[in-house]
C-alpha cells in the first residue's frame, strides 16, 4: 500500500497559466504595474498563508521560467492537448491534481487561481477555505450580481449554492442572475479528481462587490483592473 506524504498544510493553489490569448494576447504574463501579471496571483496564494505548495500548470517555458521566478513551482509542461480554448478549467486542474497523486502527494483541498487576479480579498479568500472544510461542499467560489459582462450566468438557490449556469436572460428577475468572478475556485481533491461539475447545488458561493473584480478579456477589461487596483488596493 502506498504511504502518502500529507503536508502540514492541507492545501495546495494550483495556476493555469496557457500561453494563447487570443483576444488579449500575453495576458497572463503582461506587465502590470512592473511586473507580470502571474506575480499578483502567486504573491495572493503566499500571503494567505494556506499553501505548502503553489503549482503553475503551463505549456509556455516563458511563463514557467516567469512563475519559479516568482517562488512558483513548474514541474510539468501541460500537455498541448489541454492547452487549447477548448479545454476547460476543469479538465486543466484534474490533470495537475492527478499528477500530483501519482507522485504520492495528496492533498485535502485545491485551489486553483487564476493568473489574472490582483484584486484577490484575502478575507473572502480564507473565508471560501473555512467554508469548503466545514462543510460538505465539493467547491466554494466568489461571485457578483449580474452584469453584462459575458453571455453565460448563475442562477442561485436560497441557500446560495448555484441551482444551474445559463445564457437565457429572459427572467425578469434579473437580481437572481450572478457572474462567476473569473478570481479562483476552492475545491476537494476528491472532487478536481474526479471532474466534479462546478455548477451544481454542491457549490456555495460568496459575494464580491463591484470594485472586487473584472473578469479580464479586453483591453478595456485590463484598463479597468488597473484602475480598480489602483484606487482600491
Amino acid at each position: 500500500m502506498l504511504e502518502y506524504k500529507i503536508s502540514k498544510k492541507d492545501s495546495i493553489a494550483i495556476i493555469p497559466a496557457r500561453a494563447g490569448s487570443k483576444r488579449l494576447p500575453g495576458k497572463n504574463v503582461k506587465l502590470f504595474y512592473g511586473k507580470s501579471i502571474i506575480y499578483y496571483a502567486i504573491k495572493k496564494a503566499e500571503e494567505s498563508g494556506l499553501f505548502s505548495k503553489i503549482l503553475v500548470t503551463t505549456d509556455s517555458k516563458k511563463i514557467a521560467n516567469i512563475s519559479k521566478k516568482f517562488g512558483a513551482s513548474v514541474e510539468f509542461i501541460r500537455p498541448k492537448y489541454l492547452s487549447n480554448d477548448k479545454v476547460g478549467t476543469i479538465e486543466v486542474i484534474s490533470h495537475a491534481v492527478n499528477y500530483l497523486k501519482k507522485k504520492n502527494f495528496l492533498y485535502n483541498y485545491v485551489c486553483c487561481i487564476y493568473p489574472v487576479a490582483p484584486l484577490i480579498n484575502l478575507k473572502k479568500f480564507r473565508n471560501c477555505y473555512e467554508i469548503l472544510r466545514n462543510s460538505k461542499f465539493n467547491y466554494v467560489f466568489p461571485v457578483s450580481k449580474y452584469r453584462k459582462t459575458n453571455n453565460t450566468y448563475l442562477l442561485l438557490n436560497k441557500n446560495l449554492t448555484i441551482k444551474k449556469k445559463t445564457n437565457k436572460t429572459s427572467c425578469k428577475k434579473l437580481i437572481t442572475h450572478y457572474n462567476d468572478s473569473g478570481q479562483y475556485y476552492w475545491g476537494t481533491f476528491s472532487s478536481w479528481l474526479k471532474k466534479k461539475n462546478l455548477f451544481t447545488s454542491k457549490t456555495k458561493v460568496i459575494f464580491l462587490s463591484k470594485n472586487e473584480f473584472v473578469d479580464v478579456n479586453t483591453l478595456e477589461d485590463w484598463k479597468n483592473l488597473k484602475h480598480l487596483y489602483k484606487n482600491f488596493f
